[in-house]
């Protein structure tokens, strides 16, 4: 099936002016977080591993998502950071958003953000929608329960009013999406971008994904990579779906799941994570420099542009938040790891 083409964004006038604004907000309590942990990353602060990878574009695609690298059979080095959705570092027993950031290398042409950079970059969690109508909502969440607790209740109802029991709801199954393993779940883009003249989301599906034990441990999810890929690889196959129509697959509605039976999905890659050991810490090596890393849906050519207000909210806060912890400039592939 050929996806529509009809997709389109629409961008409020004062958008910029709204965004910059969230932006400041999520830097402002990076800031304060800073002040009693180790400065880091405004969300998915906690790691559960740094790890190489190479991408392998597949050939014989569908003309349609035959677009920039996707264009011809290739393969990319990788870096692929594994983490918690939280601002702060919790325990894995804790409910929290979970997902997966890869960073192609070597990836030619000019880039929206860092034009001059050969990095192209994909994120993902474990759902394929999100429960937020608005960037607002989701920053005047993480405000809320980041501030006093006594005050949060009153403060969501002032946001969501009538929909808070319905966001909650949605938020509370989110969250409680318990996986057993990591290196064995699906992880979903949950929000679109650009496909050349096409609209997509896409996932990473696990290829006979490893089976995994109970994560009843602070640091389990760490441990349970760490078991995996110190006897075999981990192997994820990147499947895209395209735009059908704004009812079934709307572009700025980040809250509607893009359902198969609508939109089926097409595999365009594999991600092949080979067998390794993790860095005992994010202190050195090649764990320090993943941890160092900026991981954006944005560090991408215009062909593959984040499309929705989510995405292009994402776009002012992560600027600001990579300033604000001083992240490491784009790797080039000259990096001791790719020797």
């Amino acid at each position: 099936m050929i996806p529509s083409t009809e997709w389109q964004e629409r961008v409020a006038d004062d958008e910029t002016a709204r965004f910059d604004k969230l932006a400041a907000t999520l830097a402002d309590l990076q800031k304060k977080r800073a002040e009693r942990h180790p400065m880091g990353r405004a969300l998915h602060y906690k790691s559960h591993g740094g790890v190489l990878a190479t991408f392998a574009v597949q050939g014989d695609l569908p003309a349609w998502a035959q677009v920039g690298i996707f264009g011809q059979p290739g393969t990319f080095p990788a870096y692929v950071r594994f983490s918690s959705g939280s601002g702060s570092r919790q325990p894995d027993t804790e409910p929290d958003v979970r997902g997966i950031a890869v960073k192609l290398v070597g990836v030619p042409g000019e880039k929206i953000i860092h034009p001059d950079a050969t990095t192209q970059d994909f994120l993902a969690i474990l759902s394929p929608a999100v429960p937020f109508a608005t960037p607002e909502e989701f920053v005047g969440l993480v405000s809320a329960v980041s501030g006093n607790k006594l005050l949060a209740l009153p403060r969501l109802l002032g946001l969501f009013r009538l929909r808070l029991g319905s966001v909650l709801g949605k938020l509370k199954a989110g969250l409680d999406t318990r996986v057993d393993t990591m290196a064995g779940a699906t992880y979903y883009s949950a929000l679109p971008i650009r496909w050349g003249d096409y609209a997509v989301k896409y996932s990473f599906e696990p290829v006979a994904g490893p089976p995994g034990a109970t994560i009843d441990t602070a640091d389990g999810y760490r441990d349970d990579l760490q078991s995996h890929l110190q006897s075999r690889g981990l192997t994820f196959d990147l499947r895209i779906q395209g735009f059908v129509d704004e009812t079934k697959t709307p572009i700025e509605d980040s809250t509607v799941e893009w359902l198969a039976a609508d939109a089926p999905w097409v595999t365009v890659a594999r991600l092949e994570i080979p067998a390794q050991t993790l860095s005992a810490d994010e202190s050195e090596g090649l764990g320090a420099f993943i941890a160092s890393l900026v991981f954006d849906t944005w560090h991408a050519p215009e062909a593959f542009r984040p499309l929705g207000a989510m995405q292009r909210a994402r776009n002012h806060a992560y600027r600001d938040s990579s300033i604000t912890r001083g992240a490491a400039p784009e790797p080039d592939g000259t990096e001791p790891w790719h020797a």
